[in-house]
């Protein structure tokens, strides 16, 4: 009977064992070496796009070039016997002036000569220059005045058809471009060309044009414009000079 009974407490033991549960504390071992690095995912989309930047600062101005054709002469002449140029610029390749004279006697002729010692004795023989001007009236007058031998040269002629008037009641003037194309050298003649405009002793609508040299090679360094009597016949008005450089 006693068996039966330890029999019985044992089988009712284990099953409530059996339903009970156990609590078994863990233990946590040492870590692991560190795994591979996985591979990279796939790009993102790109992000929305930023605001734009502020303007930047405008640059400094740049330096002004170099003028082309200064004004290197002026010259207001009143009653003068004559309007005298340098021509001392080294940096001119050629000089242009522009004209605008009258002169105090009637029927004159305007003329220009140069010089090689700044103007001290302008050349003055009787064949220093050869030159040529051709021209015409508004009422179809025409002249050909040249010379193979001149103590100057005409930018006019000393006909009446030719020549500047003086009649200020006929607003009569000279007006024109000279330009020293060539100051020459020790090899190379002096070489100036002009086109003018003016009203003739007559009235009349004068336009002429011509060119002419020193008759013997030389530099010059001097021109000087005059009018036919001079130092009696004066000149009066203005005159601007410009120098046409070698480079800017």
């Amino acid at each position: 009977m006693r068996a039966l009974c330890f029999l019985g407490t044992l089988i009712l033991s284990s099953a409530v064992w059996a339903q009970t549960p156990v609590y078994i504390p863990a233990v946590v071992g040492p870590s692991g070496p560190q795994g591979p690095t996985g591979a990279q995912g796939p790009e993102g989309p790109p992000g929305p796009q930023g605001d734009a930047g502020a303007p930047g600062a405008n640059g400094a101005d740049g330096a002004d070039g170099a003028d082309g054709m200064p004004v290197i002469f002026s010259a207001d002449p009143s009653a003068a016997a004559s309007v005298d140029i340098p021509l001392t610029d080294a940096t001119c390749f050629q000089y242009q002036f522009d004209v605008d004279l009258s002169v105090s006697s009637d029927d004159k002729e305007i003329y220009i000569r140069t010089d090689s010692a700044g103007g001290a004795s302008p050349d003055s023989g009787a064949s220093d220059y050869r030159f040529a001007t051709r021209g015409i009236t508004d009422a179809g007058t025409s002249i050909t005045y040249s010379s193979a031998g001149a103590a100057q040269m005409g930018l006019t002629d000393d006909g009446t058809d030719g020549a500047v008037g003086s009649n200020s009641a006929n607003g009569e003037y000279f007006t024109g471009r000279i330009v020293v194309a060539s100051l020459g050298s020790s090899t190379r003649k002096p070489m100036i060309r002009w086109d003018t405009i003016f009203l003739n002793p007559n009235g009349l609508v004068f336009r002429a044009y011509g060119g002419g040299i020193r008759a013997s090679a030389a530099a010059i360094d001097f021109i000087q414009i005059f009018a036919e009597g001079s130092p009696t016949t004066t000149v009066s008005g203005k005159v601007r000079g410009y120098c046409i450089r070698d480079a800017n």
